[in-house]
């Protein structure tokens, strides 16, 4: 709980267990609460039983973890750069994609064009390289605003709608 946020699913089935366990549910037969579980989550000085809320717990053991991180945490954060030298987006429709500003080519080692055509705008996305009706490249446009060497790369990528 220190190192990762836990999703939803598992707080609600862990919450239920507990719940469960408290109010001594046998035979898959449910028995009354005697007390809300809000109020059972509030501090005893508040009149509550102090059970924690287990997404809120999770939330503050990583809050805590800028003053004090955890090794396996520190190692993950090192990592970060050199994965990210490495990783290219997948390119689907290409709505999330940046012409020239992502990593989005696969036969580059650098994965991004060597060109720089003037007539495309410099946030362009890839989507603008694509026909959505057809799925498929639009071949005379990525022929006529790129080098043949970025072309043949960017003809190479499948598009998934």
């Amino acid at each position: 709980m220190s190192v990762f946020r836990l999703p939803n699913t598992l707080y609600e089935e862990m919450t239920s267990l507990v719940r469960k366990f408290w109010w001594g549910q046998t035979n898959e037969k449910n028995k009354m609460a005697l007390l809300s579980w809000d109020k059972m989550c509030k501090p005893m000085e508040e009149g509550g039983l102090g059970f924690r809320d287990l997404r809120a717990f999770n939330l503050a053991l990583l809050a805590k973890q800028g003053n004090n991180p955890s090794y396996a945490w520190c190692s993950i954060m090192a990592a970060q750069p050199i994965v990210r030298q490495g990783t290219r987006w997948h390119v689907g429709n290409g709505h999330s994609v940046e012409i020239f500003r992502d990593k989005w080519l696969h036969q580059r080692s650098s994965f991004s064009l060597t060109s720089q055509p003037i007539a495309v705008p410099s946030d362009a996305k890839v989507s603008l390289l694509n026909d959505p009706h057809t799925a498929a490249w639009r071949i005379d446009l990525v022929q006529k605003f790129f080098s043949p060497d970025d072309a043949v790369a960017i003809l190479s990528i499948p598009l998934s709608y």
